[in-house]
């Protein structure tokens, strides 16, 4: 061999050595990290009727339509409308009452299902219906837009929301007068 080839040789593995050690500081050359993932679960939300919204006797007009409303804020019959009940009768005028159950502190909505529409109660005519819904946190009254409140439940998860409304009663209504309030909670 001689010094020419044994030259020619060293050469070439040095080559070799620096492009091994060029690719190696290539992939030295990234950086590693993480990505985290995250997620709130929330409670699911419930609602459970503690007391039904109820107007109590009223009489019906002898002519045409009157009716009478129950503030959210107060749960105290307003007969301005016309509406008249029995003295005897006050104890079973009541806003009615509803708790909700979820997470704390979380933005909600309340969706009263009527369409914007009075419901007819279900009796032996259709002279007897109920609407204009109101709903309150305590005696704070919680906005209603077309039938969609929205508020943020308190920091336990657990509120309590009154709601009001109004009844109509046309003449020659009689009987005992029923109907289902479909009310919708969802997180906003």
């Amino acid at each position: 061999m001689t010094m020419k080839n044994i030259l020619a040789i060293g050469a070439a593995a040095a080559a070799m050595a620096l492009a091994a050690g060029s690719a190696a500081m290539a992939t030295d050359a990234g950086a590693d990290g993480t990505a985290t993932a995250s997620a709130t679960v929330l409670v699911p939300l419930s609602i459970d009727t503690i007391v039904n919204l109820g107007f109590g006797n009223v009489i019906a007009p002898t002519t045409g339509s009157v009716y009478a409303v129950i503030p959210a804020t107060t749960g105290v019959i307003d007969h301005a409308g016309g509406l008249q009940s029995p003295a005897s009768n006050h104890s079973t005028q009541q806003a009615g009452s509803f708790k909700v159950h979820g997470t704390g502190s979380v933005d909600y909505s309340i969706t009263i299902n009527t369409n914007g529409a009075d419901i007819t109660m279900a009796g032996f005519d259709t002279k007897v219906k109920v609407g204009d819904f109101t709903l309150a946190k305590g005696t704070t009254s919680v906005s209603v837009s077309s039938g969609i409140a929205s508020t943020t439940l308190d920091i336990s998860g657990v509120e309590t929301v009154s709601i009001g409304g109004k009844l109509s009663v046309t003449a020659g209504a009689a009987g005992i007068y029923t109907a289902d309030i479909p009310i919708h909670v969802n997180y906003n």
